[in-house]
């Protein structure tokens, strides 16, 4: 997503896709779905079982592109156990953007599945390539 979306760096929440993949400890306070190695919540990498509290965004990733910056807690419970890692993936990709159409910001497509499974299908700006 990162080579889509203008780049990532998780400590400047710069683009969509970095204030979707921001984590508290490393996004200065800032949650929101995490990352595959990294929940929102998370005191290291693989730490899908912390139940550690936060305040995240992750929600609201359900309304991408229509965001409104509404914060719930978030803990492992959230996505629940006792598989924790699995079902955090079950979590986090149910909120992977997947509305229609196009941002008018960025010329990104507002479904990102389709960059995770048409990757050669999209220039690096996030364009179709044709």
């Amino acid at each position: 997503m990162a080579r889509f979306s203008g780049g990532w760096k998780l400590n400047r929440l710069d683009t969509d896709w970095a204030r979707f993949a921001a984590n508290a400890k490393q996004s200065n306070g800032e949650a929101g779905c995490g990352t595959c190695h990294y929940p929102p919540n998370a005191e290291a990498d693989y730490d899908y079982g912390n139940k550690r509290k936060v305040n995240s965004t992750a929600d609201d990733w359900l309304n991408y592109p229509r965001l409104t910056g509404k914060k719930t807690d978030v803990t492992c419970e959230t996505w629940g156990g006792p598989d924790y890692q699995r079902n955090y993936f079950v979590w986090w990709y149910t909120r992977l953007p997947k509305a229609e159409g196009v941002s008018p910001d960025t010329a990104m497509q507002n479904n990102w599945w389709k960059y995770i499974y048409k990757y050669d299908g999209y220039l690096e700006n996030g364009r179709p390539r044709n």
